[in-house]
C-alpha cells in the first residue's frame, strides 16, 4: 500500500491536506488536516508521541502544536469523548473527540 499526502491553500488562506492511499490498484483520497485561521477552525489528530504530552498532528504525522487535556464529557449516547485545548499564533482553541488518533475539530472562542 502506498500512501502521500499534499497541502494546498485555499482561497481563503487554509491550509488543507488531502491524504491519499493506493490500494490494489486503486487510490483513494480523503480530507486531512486543516488550519484555517480566518475562520477559526483547526482539524487534526491527536496523539501521544512520548512522555512530553500530546501533541496535534497532521494526518502524515508533522507536529501543529502541543494539547492539553482540559477535561471529559459524555457524547451521544454516553460516549466519553475527551476534551481538548490548543494555543495557535496566540489563539486558543478548544474541542473534543473520542480520544487519541481520532480527527479532532478545535475552534477558537471568537
Amino acid at each position: 500500500m502506498k500512501a502521500r499526502n499534499e497541502i494546498v491553500t485555499a482561497k481563503s488562506g487554509a491550509q488543507v491536506e488531502i491524504g491519499t492511499i493506493e490500494l490494489g490498484g486503486r487510490e483513494f483520497s480523503a480530507l486531512g488536516s486543516v488550519i484555517d485561521e480566518s475562520s477559526g477552525v483547526i482539524v487534526g489528530y491527536p496523539t501521544l508521541p512520548d512522555d512530553r504530552g500530546y501533541v496535534l498532528t497532521t494526518w502524515d504525522g508533522k507536529t501543529i502544536g502541543k494539547l492539553t487535556i482540559t477535561g471529559y464529557a459524555r457524547g451521544f449516547h454516553r460516549t466519553p469523548l475527551t476534551c481538548w485545548a490548543l494555543t495557535h499564533n496566540g489563539r486558543r482553541y478548544h474541542g473534543r473527540n473520542a480520544g487519541t488518533l481520532m480527527v479532532l475539530r478545535l475552534r477558537t472562542g471568537r
